[in-house]
């Protein structure tokens, strides 16, 4: 388990990833934080300098005690936050989707790794403010269009990513800060990735694709 963060330093953290632990199989998990988390604490820390960043301190640590996020009371004072200063994320789509496809190709140089991308749902859509929830829309959309069509172009599995979840998909799924999975969410998206992961290997075993690490060829393990 390695928590990804789209920068520059990526990259090299994935090489030696690959290099201290070769794996067989590589799960890569798009964040739909990255890119489509408008915080108003980084708005505030980007445009207000010093005073900015002292406020902004205090809103993420908010956001980060557990508590509090799962307080509904916070994510309605969080939409009104939005829908008066605006918000801002931390990638653009673009970085996102460019930094995203450098990482793919790096994982499919190792050729006896076996990978599956899962892209991003609408989680938080619908307890956004109309300008917000556009927004997020368009930008969801366009990361998991274009990421799609690179595993496409480059036969990888890529799950998700198409829906939208309402707000009685968000009670069913989500847990009680609306942001990350709940119990039904975890056995829906396990479901589907242990899924994607069996009929890959069966795939890569059936051409002789996958070798034993001894180097015997024909068998896996």
């Amino acid at each position: 388990m390695r928590p990804l963060w789209p920068g520059s330093r990526l990259p090299p953290l994935i090489d030696r990833w690959l290099d201290q632990d070769a794996p067989d199989f590589v799960f890569l998990k798009i964040n739909g934080f990255w890119f489509n988390y408008e915080s108003v604490p980084l708005r505030l820390e980007r445009r207000m300098g010093v005073v900015g960043r002292s406020v902004a301190r205090v809103g993420k640590r908010s956001g980060e005690i557990g508590w509090v996020s799962r307080r509904r009371a916070f994510r309605v004072l969080r939409r009104g936050l939005l829908r008066v200063f605006g918000g801002d994320t931390y990638f653009t789509p673009e970085q996102v989707v460019e930094r995203m496809e450098q990482c793919i190709r790096q994982l499919l140089r190792k050729e006896d790794v076996l990978l599956v991308v899962r892209g991003t749902d609408g989680r938080s859509h619908a307890e956004l403010p109309r300008r917000s929830a556009r927004a997020y829309a368009l930008r969801h959309r366009q990361v998991n269009d274009a990421l799609r069509h690179v595993c496409e172009e480059l036969h990888v599995p890529y799950l998700g990513g198409e829906e939208m979840l309402d707000k009685r998909q968000m009670t069913e799924r989500l847990g009680a800060d609306r942001f990350h999975r709940g119990d039904e969410g975890h056995r829906v998206a396990g479901e589907e990735e242990a899924e994607a992961f069996l009929r890959l290997w069966r795939t890569s075993t059936a051409t002789g694709h996958r070798t034993e690490k001894d180097g015997t060829s024909g068998r896996t393990e």
